[in-house]
This record gives structure tokens, sequence and C-alpha cells, in this order.
């Protein structure tokens, strides 16, 4: 059965915060306020926590990619002590680990956009101006004054580029390797580690979070004591 999911209006989308319609009734009114500024704080807590995970991924992506870039030219420097498997095998932990740090990227800032929409809803509801005030967008786009960049856009267009720069190496690899041997046997172990790479890529590319209804069973464990 196909799942489909509703766009709500922004009242809905208070009234499903809320789990109740908003009610007019001032006693009512005052407790459904103080419920929403309640998650409204929370709403800051999980998006500074999600913001302090990304730049923890970040780190952690970066200081494999380094180590992976060194391994690669190390690997190329001495060509001759190394066998173009244990190459093409390091340019292809390049191609996953740059994949994975691309895609961690945007769901990274995908999950802090959501908690960001959700305090822009809930603050323009109780008619709060703070987050959806900014400081203006800058003198000019040239020179060294401020200037309203995205900051998560900028890495994931960096993170997308060092991934085609890591694809780009591993496809002339298999040209050139395919150039001088084609005209011998198939090279299973080239089949190898190519079909697993595609595998890992296909598997990174395919673990979207997903929206659909899920129900869940919780369980009980039970104690008890032996009697002597």
């Amino acid at each position: 059965m196909e799942n489909k999911q509703n766009s709500l209006s922004k009242i809905e989308f208070i009234e499903a915060l809320l789990g109740e319609p908003i009610s007019e009734e001032h006693k009512r009114k005052k407790k459904q306020t103080e419920v929403l500024k309640t998650i409204l704080d929370r709403a800051y807590d999980i998006r500074k926590f999600e913001l302090d995970l990304y730049w923890k991924r970040a780190t952690y992506f970066w200081g494999f990619l380094v180590a992976i870039f060194a391994g690669f030219f190390i690997v190329n420097d001495q060509s001759k002590k190394f066998d173009f498997y244990i190459q093409l095998g390091v340019a292809c932990i390049g191609l996953i680990f740059s994949l994975a740090w691309y895609l961690v990227n945007r769901g990274s800032t995908y999950w802090v956009t959501n908690y960001e929409r959700l305090i822009d809803a809930i603050e323009e509801y109780l008619g709060i101006s703070f987050y959806n005030l900014n400081l203006e967008n800058g003198k000019s786009f040239w020179g060294f004054s401020y200037y309203a960049f995205s900051v998560s856009r900028i890495n994931i267009i960096v993170s997308f580029f060092i991934f085609f720069i890591w694809l780009s190496v591993v496809v002339v690899m298999l040209f050139l390797n395919i150039k001088e041997n084609y005209q011998q046997s198939i090279d299973f172990l080239l089949c190898a580690i190519t079909i697993v790479t595609l595998l890992f890529m296909l598997f990174l590319i395919s673990s979207k979070s997903r929206n659909d209804n899920s129900n869940f069973e919780f369980l009980k464990r039970k104690t008890g004591y032996k009697k002597d």
C-alpha cells in the first residue's frame, strides 16, 4: 500500500505539535503557548546539537581523506613496490569516503534546516522575532567584509569537488588499465574491486531517511530472582 503524505498549513503544523486543535479559551490557550515555548527551547537545543555533530563529522572525514590522499600518493610514488590493484584499492577507498562525506554534509544540512524551519514556524505563531532577524547581506560581494554566504552549501560544494576528483582518478586508472590489457583474458580481480566499490556507493546513495509510517513494538523485560 502506497504511503501518501499531506502537506500541512501553518495552523495545522502548530496543531500537530500540540496534538490538539488551537483553543481560543484563555486558560487553555495560555497552556498551549507554554507548551510551544517548551518545544521551541528543545528545537534550539536540538539544532545546536545537530550543528555540533555537523562540524565533528566534517573533522572526522577531513582526517580520513587527508590520510587516504597521503596513502595514495605514497603508493603511486613507489609504484614499483606496489601492485596496480593496491593503488586502485586506495583510490576506491578515497572515492567511497568522499561520496560518504558529500552525502553526510547534505543530510546534516537537511536536519539543521528542518529544526530551523520548526523554529521559524513557532516563533511566527508566537509573535517572536528573534531567529528570523538577520544582519544585512553585506556591503559588497568582492572584498573582505562580511557577506551572507552559506557555510553549509560551501562545505557541500567542496565535498562534491573532492568526490569528483576521486571519481576521475578511479575512471582514469580503469581506462588506462583496460586500454593496455584489453586483448588479455578477463581480469576478475579488477572486476571484483569495481563491483564492490559500486555496491558500496549504491548502499550509500540509497541510505535516505524514510518518512513513511512505521509501527514499533516495545518489549518489557522480565526479571526474577532464583530461590536459594
